[in-house]
């Protein structure tokens, strides 16, 4: 296929990417035959005038006073100004910042710019320093707050609403300063108060059906709050499982003995396997 194109008729002028769209061929080929046929073309411009350009000026500058394109300064000042490349980034992100307006809360600026607003307030130090003290309070500090006049009893959301600062900052503060009134601390205490109010005179199943909880939770706080009262409450309870009747079943156990159904399983496990396998009772009862 090469080989029928007339590459001497080819109009160099043009650019590879042209040229490639025209033939339907690749840019590195076009390229290479650029190089075979017409190697004058391949650079407009002096390798000696590159050299002598003044690489401190900005892209868009030397094209436009070369007539050349923008493009082809950012590679060759790759190749012959390496250094300048960081020093002309630098430039463009102060030529976009500076068009920024300030006068504006760091969160919005943020929003628009797409970062975070740790970020904003370093530019707003760097190009303007005057909307600190609006917009940052006390300028380069944090604004002051009387954390020791604050009533810890609240929530960190209705806090932070009351001093215009972030709940996270207000957690911080609540963990250095009251750390008793901390989320887990203050469940802990309610807690704690709910069983010392707690009257332990009473057996603990009507402990257990007053609080909603199990009575072995009951047994535990009792220890806890009122070892006086548990040899007489917390006794073990002592069935005689000798006497009971196995060919009932053994939710009907439990409601007579007034013990769980557990237990009732726990009892036939341990005691009554072998009369099971002798034959002498059901093998499984309901």
């Amino acid at each position: 296929m090469l080989a029928k194109i007339n590459w001497e008729k080819i109009d160099w002028s043009k650019s590879n990417v042209v040229i490639a769209a025209e033939l339907s061929l690749s840019r590195v080929i076009i390229k290479r035959m650029r190089t075979q046929y017409a190697p004058e073309t391949r650079s407009m411009i002096p390798k000696e005038t590159w050299q002598k350009v003044d690489w401190s000026k900005s892209d868009g500058v030397i094209a436009k006073a070369l007539d050349s394109r923008k493009v082809i300064v950012g590679l060759l000042r790759k190749k012959y100004a390496p250094m300048t490349r960081r020093a002309m980034c630098a430039l463009k992100i102060a030529a976009r910042y500076r068009q920024v307006d300030f006068n504006r809360p760091s969160k919005v600026i943020a929003a628009e710019l797409g970062c975070g607003q740790g970020y904003i307030l370093v530019l707003r130090r760097k190009y303007a320093p005057e909307t600190l003290e609006q917009y940052r309070g006390l300028g380069k500090s944090s604004p002051r707050y009387d954390w020791h006049k604050v009533d810890w009893r609240k929530y960190d959301t209705d806090l932070a609403k009351e001093l215009g600062c972030s709940e996270e900052r207000v957690r911080q503060k609540r963990l250095v300063l009251a750390p008793e009134t901390h989320k887990s601390d203050r469940r802990k205490g309610l807690r704690v108060s709910k069983w010392v109010a707690v009257n332990f005179q009473r057996p603990n199943q009507v402990i257990a059906a007053e609080m909603q909880v199990g009575t072995g939770f009951v047994a535990v706080n009792r220890r806890k709050f009122a070892p006086e009262t548990c040899q007489k409450f917390s006794a073990r309870i002592l069935y005689h499982w000798s006497k009971v009747d196995w060919t009932k079943p053994r939710r009907v156990i439990a409601a007579e003995l007034g013990c769980s159904y557990a237990a009732v399983a726990a009892a036939w496990y341990r005691k009554y396997r072998v009369l099971a396998a002798a034959g002498q009772i059901p093998a499984k009862p309901a």
